[in-house]
């Protein structure tokens, strides 16, 4: 409380100093620069306007530009201020009109001019608590000299009470620019007094921390980025230039144009900056005029807007669409058509009220007015000559003569932003509605009781709603900015019937709930282009799809545009960069995509299937050729000594495996691939099995030690060894199915070069299919094994080396052709399967009955059973496989004779 305490006591001292003053008569000032006056006329100075009442609603206004220090004299007056100044008095007027609101209360203005000076603002507003606030600086310290009327407080006493409303200053509205409110608001939060603002835009007044009972009724300048970036998106802009200057207003607004710009791939090609006291003007017409961008986006304020337009004029910058974030003085309406034709601003709405329009320009404002400010609009009609005493009547005849003059049209045009300063005078009074606890008849608190506080008051402008008249339902929110805001969209157009140029609204930007644009681009000429089409964007052409674009020197939006170099594409237009086909795919025709290359595949009618086949159907001639043979010579001694029934399983097998070949050049699919595999590893796995049960048997008919017993049964009866071999292959099929199942086979692009793509077989794990591959390599193995121990026995009896050599040869060719499988791909995998498979069944095919077919064929006098017994007898005399004569195989007894084999071979 002491800093307010002091700030109490600031005011007081320089009230005292100052506050004479303000209140001195004016002297003769020049007449302003921008009316018509004769010679000798006066104009008037306007202080301070006031009207009495039980409360009193505080106003400044800025109705002159221009202010000097050492004459204390204000010039050039600023009209659209004027008729903000007379809005508030209409409002106010109105409110005491009314029984609605505040009824049985009249309200008072005290309105002062600040003359758009930040120093005189802050005096006036001084001046203003002092007048009204002179109790609450006396109670502070009684050591200052105060009116009479003050009530002496202890001096211990150093805190501020709480302000009550008691036929005192309750509000103050104003002030116009962004600064001023800012020192205006500094000495208002000490006196918790609301200050409503008509015209600040700035961001930085939201905070309520620093600015706690500041509100406005103009929305906040933040909304003009997002309406730049959504208009420019609208119209399809991406070729613009940009002008901003480096102020806390322009700089926020750029900054956040250009983040959004990004988005939207908008590119600018003249990013300047107007310097500090804008001295650089005439550069920026030069680089905007030799700029090929179309648009121009000029983020200004509006007093610096005027005179870059003039530096435009000046070098005759034609042809340009200038986009505007700031409201438009009058005065540029008169500048060549050329340069500012099609120009499109952006503005709060500026909603007309037509009761107030016709209060201006009835007869009766020349009654209604204040005297001192009707000099001011008989001045603004070019009436001169004009006294306190004539002024009315004066004001009389000239619209009694002048019905339809020009000057109707200028009222209303000045009149548009009162909206805000009536919505800013109506919402403090339905503050102060509900801080009276008032209905339509009277107030059920009065204004001298002790609860009625302005903290009250800046807490009910939160909660107020009306029906205002800059929006329909008029509310604060709750950084005491308008919950809504509605900006226009307007187009300098020229006038058809006046043939002038005329700002005519093509669309708006609503803020509520959800932010709404709507521009309506058939109204919109731009300048020389008489439609949106007209507009050019780059001064290159858009690179298509296909090619990638390098600048132009230093201009980021000129370039030209290179088609993409080989096996590299862009699929969307406007690229910097082509992007690299990844490896297994080349690029289209166009090169805007790249396609996968189609893998290769073998067709039945290329040269190395052609052999295959060939190859394969001699192999399955010669198989079946075999087969019909051993068929028909089936009760021969050669046939009937190596087993009949697996001799026939064996020819099947071996066609089995034949079978697979033509799998393996066939197209790769996951079916040919798992079915090839699966007959594969079964085929292999059926012979070897085979040829080891084969191979087994006769070695225990020969075995000297093996006694008669059930195993005889399974290795030597009819049936056991054909259904041994089958379960020995239905295991490997289980393998096969479940691996199938478990880990299936997939299909997998294997990219070789950069033109060359296989498609491979792969499974996840391949554990199964290892598995598979072991287990048959072991049957290979045990078959070399039984083999080599039957190496001896009788060669017309048992085809033993001829099994010996097929085990190592199915060795060979598994050890070579399983690993070329899975290490090759493409044709070389297909011909390494396909000539192993065949090479592996010939091998077969020729050593397990080649020398059957030459003795069946050729040398038919071995095929006796007399031959077979003399092989056998020799056997026996040397010996066999290692035994002796004593115990040979066939006269040992309980031995198994060759009568277990075949009951015609016994030998007796």
């Amino acid at each position: 409380m002491a800093s307010i305490s002091n700030l109490m006591i600031f005011i007081m001292i320089i009230a005292m100093f100052r506050g004479h003053e303000l209140n001195k008569p004016p002297r003769p000032s020049p007449t302003p620069s921008i009316l018509p006056t004769e010679s000798g006329s006066t104009n008037p100075q306007l202080n301070r306007l006031t009207l009495p009442g039980q409360i009193t609603f505080g106003g400044l206004f800025s109705t002159h530009d221009s202010y000097n220090p050492g004459s204390r004299l204000c010039s050039n007056v600023n009209w659209e201020q004027l008729v903000n100044l007379q809005g508030m008095i209409y409002a106010i007027e109105n409110i005491n009109n009314k029984t609605s609101l505040l009824p049985n209360i009249t309200v008072g203005y005290d309105i002062r001019n600040t003359c758009n000076n930040p120093d005189l603002s802050v005096l006036q507003t001084l001046d203003l608590l002092f007048q009204f606030r002179k109790n609450d600086v006396c109670q502070i310290q009684q050591r200052l000299p105060c009116n009479n009327k003050c009530n002496a407080v202890s001096q211990q006493s150093h805190s501020l009470p709480q302000a009550r409303v008691d036929n005192q200053l309750v509000g103050i509205i104003g002030a116009k620019s962004n600064g001023d409110s800012k020192n205006v608001q500094t000495i208002m939060k000490g006196f918790q007094m609301p200050q409503i603002s008509y015209a600040a835009s700035d961001a930085k007044l939201s905070s309520r921390s620093r600015y706690p009972t500041f509100f406005r009724t103009v929305p906040v300048n933040t909304h003009l980025a997002k309406i730049i970036v959504a208009v420019i998106a609208r119209m399809n802009w991406n070729f613009i230039s940009i002008v901003s200057m480096k102020t806390e207003f322009s700089g926020s607004i750029h900054r956040e144009v250009m983040d959004s710009l990004r988005k939207y791939r908008v590119c600018v090609d003249e990013n300047v900056l107007v310097s500090e006291k804008a001295r650089n003007l005439d550069i920026i017409a030069k680089n905007i005029k030799e700029s090929m961008a179309p648009v121009v986006i000029i983020l200004l304020e509006e007093h610096i807007l005027p005179r870059l337009l003039q530096a435009f004029q000046r070098y005759n910058v034609t042809g340009k669409t200038l986009f505007t974030s700031s409201d438009w003085d009058p005065k540029i309406l008169s500048y060549d058509p050329n340069v500012i034709g099609g120009m499109i601003g952006i503005s709060v709405r500026k909603p007309p009220s037509l009761q107030f329009q016709k209060y201006l320009t009835e007869i009766s404002i020349c009654t209604t007015l204040n005297p001192v400010l009707l000099q001011y609009w008989l001045i603004f009609h070019e009436i001169h000559n004009i006294t306190v005493e004539n002024a009315q009547q004066i004001c009389q005849d000239h619209v009694t003569s002048n019905p339809t003059s020009d000057f109707t049209f200028h009222l209303k045009r000045l009149s548009y932003n009162a909206a805000y300063v009536i919505d800013a005078v109506y919402a403090l009074a339905h503050a102060l509605h509900l801080t009276l606890n008032c209905n339509q008849v009277r107030c059920q608190k009065q204004l001298h009781h002790p609860s009625v506080q302005l903290s009250q008051i800046v807490e009910n402008l939160y909660k107020i709603n009306f029906q205002g008249m800059s929006v329909k339902d008029f509310a604060f929110n709750k950084h005491g900015n308008p919950r809504e805001a509605i900006y226009n969209i307007v187009n300098l157009r020229r006038n058809e019937r006046e043939g002038i140029l005329r700002p005519l609204p093509i669309g708006n930007w609503t803020m509520g709930k959800v932010e709404i644009l709507y521009l309506n681009q058939d109204k919109v000429k731009f300048g020389p282009y008489s439609n949106i089409t007209q507009l050019p964007q780059y001064c290159s052409p858009e690179c298509q799809a296909g090619s990638y674009y390098n600048y132009v020197n230093k201009r980021t939006c000129c370039w030209t545009c290179h088609e993409c170099p080989r096996n590299t594409y862009s699929n969307q237009t406007q690229v910097s960069a082509c992007t690299t086909c990844p490896l297994g795919s080349i690029i289209n025709e166009n090169r805007t995509e790249c396609k996968l290359i189609k893998p290769y595949s073998l067709n039945y009618s290329d040269l190395q299937n052609v052999l295959m086949l060939v190859t394969f159907s001699i192999s399955v001639t010669c198989t079946l050729i075999t087969w019909i043979i051993i068929i028909r010579y089936r009760n021969t001694p050669v046939v009937r000594g190596s087993d009949f029934v697996l001799s026939q399983m064996l020819l099947f097998a071996i066609l089995l495996c034949l079978s697979v070949a033509p799998l393996f050049a066939s197209p790769v699919t996951a079916f040919n691939c798992t079915i090839s595999l699966f007959i594969y590893c079964l085929s292999i796995s059926f012979v070897m099995s085979i040829i080891l049960v084969k191979t087994n048997r006769i070695s225990k008919i020969f075995e000297s030690n093996f006694v008669k017993s059930w195993k005889s049964k399974i290795f030597l009866g009819n049936r056991g060894p054909a259904m041994l071999a089958i379960l020995l292959t239905v295991i490997e099929g289980v393998i096969c199915g479940l691996t199938s199942i478990m880990d299936p086979i997939t299909i997998r692009r294997q990219v070789m070069s950069e033109n060359t793509v296989y498609l491979i077989c792969r499974s996840k794990t391949r554990i199964g299919y290892t598995v598979a591959v072991g287990y048959f390599a072991v049957l290979g193995i045990l078959c070399a094994y039984f083999a080599f121990k039957t190496r001896k026995l009788p060669e017309n009896f048992c085809e033993a080396k001829y099994i010996s050599f097929t085990s190592i040869i199915m060795i060979l060719a598994i050890a070579t052709m399983v690993p070329a499988y899975f290490g090759t791909v493409g044709p070389f995998q297909a011909a390494i399967s396909s000539f192993g498979i065949i090479t592996f069944a010939t091998s077969v095919l020729c050593c397990m009955f080649g020398h059957k077919l030459y003795v069946i064929l050729i040398r038919p006098e071995l095929n006796t059973r007399e031959n077979v017994m003399l092989d056998i007898a020799a056997y026996s005399l040397n010996g066999g496989s290692g035994g002796n004569s004593a115990t040979n195989t066939l006269t040992a007894p309980n031995r198994v004779h060759v009568g277990s084999v075949d009951k015609d071979m016994v030998i007796r």
